[in-house]
């Protein structure tokens, strides 16, 4: 027989051994972050920083200021980044306008007030300013910390529970696609540089769509329909969207359990259930309070002057260019999507139709992407707006894995040989891009 991927990887087809190591890595990150921002820095530890303090804003702002206006917050803390919020800037009542949705806020609000309690306990035994209980010291950044990377360490989990149960593939591909993308791509950069920017808490939600509308399917097929399931679904939609607005290209998960419901004779269930699924939807009740109270209205567009070209896409740049194109800053994910293509006519009924759907969200948020005003999306590490992905690429990764299983031992070399270098050209260009030799926001050679 001959040599083959998993004999390569040896346990990575044991799912103990993969969740130990998956473990094992989160806490190498955790490390690594805490000695790359310590050792960079002449300041303690912050990674509350640039756009992650729009979002982060609201947990001091309600809990310690008890106020739904955060310019103490911005004059205190960072009033000189007025392109994260700008006091100048109102709303109709007055207010500070921060354009952020609070999804990001809501997920860490459990860690927040922990936090808070540790906090206020220690400088009242102490007396010391590490631990003034503001919202920004040593217990909230490090619990925060350990909240961000524990979801993403759940988000990996239920990725390679979704690939070997749902999608059927073998254990070693699973972990080889996982540590692959974990690792090799630009999201490693936000697991542990930059954890407070919305996209590692986003992932986890939209990761948690993708593996609840696979557990919910397979019940469907045995026309059955699991009422908690359904909840949580409906209720990580709803945080994922309050995230980032862009998650909505999960809706074609939505449409084929439509369709599936309609098909198995399961909709007039679901609909007796929409009661239930409704309440899911309360973070966005409290979203609708916030703009209510700030600005006057239930629904509010809040990114203002920033649009979407419809009819002017920068498909091609997105992918492409120096200026942040996905398959340029992390160049193993193309394996991807050749995996994707490779298998699409090979998979069974039931892991095609949800590999279409895949497809179909990824094919939206490349759209969506490509229409922004700001297509690069600002002094990002590589196509950070495409990490919600993640899934999508995994899920490629791993069929192409378990294709590559099935070549000859000379080409499964060449094969990790490239993987690797993808892995040092991601770390040599991070390395580049902390130390600012090149450019953030502008093409990367000019």
């Amino acid at each position: 027989m001959t040599p083959n991927l998993v004999d390569t990887f040896g346990k990575l087809d044991e799912r103990s051994f993969r969740r130990r190591l998956y473990a094992s890595v989160a806490l190498a990150f955790f490390l690594l972050a805490l000695l790359t921002r310590t050792a960079f820095f002449t300041k303690p530890a912050n990674f509350i920083v640039s756009d992650a303090l729009a979002y982060y804003v609201y947990l001091p702002m309600l809990i310690i200021d008890h106020t739904v206006d955060p310019k103490n917050q911005v004059e205190k803390y960072f009033p000189k980044l007025h392109w994260v919020i700008d006091v100048r800037k109102k709303t109709e009542l007055g207010a500070v306008h921060n354009k952020y949705p609070i999804g990001f806020a809501l997920t860490l609000a459990p860690a927040f007030l922990g936090a808070h309690v540790v906090s206020k306990a220690l400088f009242s035994v102490s007396g010391s300013v590490t631990w003034f209980p503001n919202g920004y010291t040593g217990a909230y950044q490090i619990i925060g910390l350990l909240w961000i990377m524990s979801l993403g360490l759940c988000s990996m989990i239920w990725l390679d529970r979704m690939l070997v149960t749902h999608l059927q593939i073998n254990g070693a591909a699973a972990g080889f696609s996982i540590l692959a993308f974990w690792i090799g791509t630009h999201y490693a950069y936000y697991y542990f540089r930059e954890p407070f920017m919305v996209h590692v808490v986003s992932t986890f939600w939209v990761c948690a769509v993708v593996c609840l509308a696979g557990v919910v399917l397979n019940q469907m097929e045995r026309e059955r329909l699991p009422a908690g399931k359904i909840w949580l679904l409906a209720f990580s939609a709803a945080m994922a969207i309050l995230c980032r607005p862009t998650n909505v290209f999960v809706l074609p998960f939505f449409f084929h359990l439509g369709a599936k419901a309609v098909k198995t004779g399961l909709l007039p269930r679901l609909v007796k259930l929409a009661p239930l699924w409704l309440t899911a939807f309360l973070p966005w009740l409290c979203q609708m309070a916030l703009w209510l109270k700030t600005t006057g209205h239930l629904l509010h567009y809040s990114y203002v002057d920033e649009r979407f070209h419809w009819m002017r896409p920068a498909l091609w740049q997105t992918l492409f260019s120096s200026r942040h194109g996905l398959f340029f800053w992390s160049p193993v994910l193309l394996l991807s999507v050749f995996g994707i293509a490779m298998s699409l006519r090979l998979l069974n009924r039931r892991s095609h139709s949800f590999l279409v759907c895949h497809t179909a969200a990824a094919c939206l948020l490349w759209y969506l992407n490509s229409c922004w005003h700001q297509w690069w999306f600002g002094d990002a590490f590589g196509a950070r707006a495409f990490l919600e992905l993640s899934g999508f690429f995994v899920t490629g990764l791993a069929l192409f894995g378990e294709r590559a299983c099935l070549w000859a031992r000379k080409y499964q070399i060449v094969l990790v040989v490239a993987v690797t270098g993808c892995l040092v050209y991601n770390y040599m260009l991070m390395a580049l891009y902390v130390f600012q030799r090149v450019s953030r926001s502008d093409y990367l050679f000019r």
